[in-house]
């Protein structure tokens, strides 16, 4: 039994003949898709070409660069500045204050009790959390 493309019915295809379709299909767009890109990039050359057509292309050997000699600055002493030290109890009435304004409420029931100066803050942050895990 000969099919022509007139009477082809999908019925008549075995698995075979359709996965042979479906990969010529696939290497067809792949084909055509290499064949654009190979024009598309002498197209480029071309244009790139015509537009530098004027510059001489001098093709030199690769020659190793000349050493440099670099001096080296000398280093600037370091100074150390040290922080003026703040009087606590400004501290600790601007941090009442402060957490007195984020809880709606006045400084009178709040009371610090002791505090302690941190360079790290998320260590102390996990620090109080795990002594105080009821906290929030």
């Amino acid at each position: 039994m000969r099919l022509t493309l007139l009477s082809m019915n999908t019925a008549d295809f075995t698995f075979y003949q359709g996965i042979v379709i479906a990969a010529t299909g696939i290497l067809t767009v792949l084909l055509i898709l290499s064949i654009i890109s190979v024009c598309i990039w002498i197209t480029s050359k071309i244009i790139y070409f015509a537009e530098h057509k004027d510059e001489k292309i001098i093709l030199r050997k690769k020659t190793k660069p000349e050493a440099i000699p670099v001096s080296t600055p000398e280093p600037e002493p370091v100074v150390i500045q040290e922080e003026p030290k703040t009087d606590d109890k400004e501290l600790v009435a601007a941090i009442t204050a402060a957490i007195a304004a984020s809880l709606n409420t006045s400084t009178d029931r709040l009371v610090v009790r002791s505090f302690r100066r941190s360079n790290n803050w998320q260590a102390e942050a996990l620090n109080e959390q795990r002594q105080h895990p009821t906290a929030l």
